[in-house]
């Protein structure tokens, strides 16, 4: 048994051309009804393999996963990593038509068809349709040794997630969302600000679904030769953010609204209901579409292959 791998495109312009009647004056929206159905069933009858890959690592070029340094109002925060613990219920993809027409028809109605961007909105269909399926790239996983290092990336050492699915039905197409569901990630660190003043932390967070919405083009077809790449720069969770031209900062928060954790020998803890100042500020960042949860090389008008 093998895959079918190959591309279907129909021009809009042959289809409802106004000098092809298809027939009798009568049965002409009749036959381009039948002839829309048939090509729209072979579209969904073709399957194709994908592949991912997931990698974690943080902002600096070097070896080391478990330690990097933030800079926030000309001031250096090293941050290092004890422990932490990611647990991942699920990731996948939504996949659209990667031709330009796709929509319902009623033989007893006129054509319905559609244009849009094949990579910036999931088609609202029905999860019976292939293009209306999410398809599954990681399962319920628990990541506790994401600091250490076991690949290399443009951008310096990552961790590459193991044990990853791998995709044997996905409609040939187009990726136009990513998605991961994180239920929890725990934070066992220090940071110390200028070389002196320290403080510990334990991290709580349940960031929920988190989504991308590819500013590419990511094909899904038998031509496609790499892994579709899926990045999670951690580090990133604890940078400083600008938006509406106001600047959210958790090192700078941390250190002006606890004081009193300065050089103590306890660990502030930063939960939902705990340092709920600092929270908002790690679970809106985390939630902040390519700042965390990105895909690596993904920009507007480039293919991703």
């Amino acid at each position: 048994m093998y895959n079918k791998q190959f591309f279907f495109s129909f021009p809009l312009s042959l289809l409802f051309s106004a000098g092809c009647t298809f027939g009798s004056i009568g049965d002409a929206n009749a036959e381009k009804l039948t002839i829309l159905q048939n090509l729209l069933s072979q579209t969904n009858g073709i399957r194709t393999n994908l592949q991912s890959q997931v990698v974690l690592y943080d902002d600096q070029a070097d070896d080391s996963l478990g330690g990097f340094n933030l800079i926030s109002n000309n001031i250096t925060y090293a941050v290092t990593i004890q422990s932490s613990v990611l647990k991942i219920d699920s990731g996948s993809y939504r996949i659209n038509p990667s031709n330009r027409l796709f929509g319902s028809v009623n033989a007893n109605s006129s054509v319905s068809a559609k244009t849009h961007t094949p990579y910036t909105v999931p088609l609202d269909l029905p999860t019976t349709d292939p293009y209306g399926k999410s398809y599954s790239y990681i399962g319920s996983s628990v990541l506790n040794s994401f600091f250490t290092t076991n690949a290399q990336t443009d951008t310096g050492s990552a961790y590459n997630v193991p044990n990853l699915t791998s995709i044997t039905d996905a409609p040939v197409g187009v990726v136009s969302l990513v998605s991961m569901s994180i239920q929890e990630w725990y934070w066992d660190l220090q940071i110390v600000r200028n070389g002196g003043s320290t403080i510990k932390l334990q991290i709580y967070l349940k960031p929920g679904t988190k989504t991308i919405s590819p500013k590419c083009r990511i094909p899904a077809d038998g031509a496609r030769k790499l892994p579709v790449p899926i990045a999670l720069q951690y580090s990133n969770i604890f940078k400083d953010r600008i938006y509406l031209s106001q600047t959210y900062t958790f090192l700078q928060t941390l250190f002006a609204n606890y004081p009193g954790y300065i050089g103590s020998t306890s660990s502030l803890v930063v939960a939902e209901f705990s340092a709920s100042d600092l929270y908002k500020i790690l679970s809106d960042n985390l939630s902040t579409e390519d700042l965390v949860f990105f895909v690596p090389g993904c920009f507007p008008n480039v293919e991703l292959r």
